[in-house]
């Protein structure tokens, strides 16, 4: 529920010679907002141009003038707290921090140190990919989550009213075949939603010769 990002990682160097933020970074931080995320800045610039950097992004909590070990100290921190942290760098002071997150992720993968760290490198450098890679593990949390539910709360019902005798066979039998149906349709839910969402006309059948 909480991502670092080093700023470094987020900037490219423009034209022009100066440095720029890539292409989706305003886009990706207000996404991961939107989703409830907490985000952090860390650099290694000092205090005026790290708040310039954070305010640009609409991040509010950031750390200037960061030494890695300043960096690990972060992360070693919001673990602490119970943050399931995500750390997002490329520079080779990320590593270590890059390792003692839950998940490490690598925007272009030049550094054959963080490559070997990250469980996710955005090849093309477009952080857009980054919100909705978070957006689909937050659904695919909730459907665990339902999936739980739905096979334990109903099925201990069924074995604990059998084995009183307030269930009988029939209604037992009923509440299995009602959760296998809840259990099939919440598996194959999100895909017959996407495809009614985006239907796509489906191709002539050849004739066979």
């Amino acid at each position: 529920d909480t991502l670092v990002f080093d700023v470094a990682a987020l900037l490219v160097i423009n034209t022009d010679g100066k440095k720029t933020l890539l292409p989706g970074t305003l886009e990706c931080m207000t996404a991961l907002r939107a989703q409830g995320m907490k985000l952090w800045l860390v650099s290694v610039e000092p205090e005026t141009l790290t708040a310039g950097w954070a305010g640009q992004l609409g991040v509010e909590t950031y750390v200037s003038d960061a030494m890695p070990q300043d960096k690990v100290d972060l992360v070693q921190h919001l673990r602490a707290e119970g943050s399931f942290v995500a750390y997002v760098g490329d520079g080779i002071g990320d590593a270590v921090p890059m390792r003692l997150a839950q998940i490490a992720i690598s925007i272009n993968g030049i550094n054959a140190l963080v490559q070997d760290t990250a469980q996710v490198i955005l090849l093309d450098q477009n952080l857009q990919h980054l919100s909705g890679l978070l957006a689909l593990s937050q659904r695919f949390e909730a459907s665990m989550k339902r999936s739980a539910w739905l096979t334990t709360v109903p099925n201990m019902v069924s074995i604990g009213g059998t084995f009183l005798g307030l269930v009988g066979y029939a209604t037992a039998i009923g509440i299995f075949f009602a959760v296998l149906g809840g259990g099939m349709l919440n598996v194959f839910g999100p895909t017959l939603r996407r495809q009614a969402a985006h239907p796509t006309a489906s191709a002539p059948i050849p004739p066979i010769l």
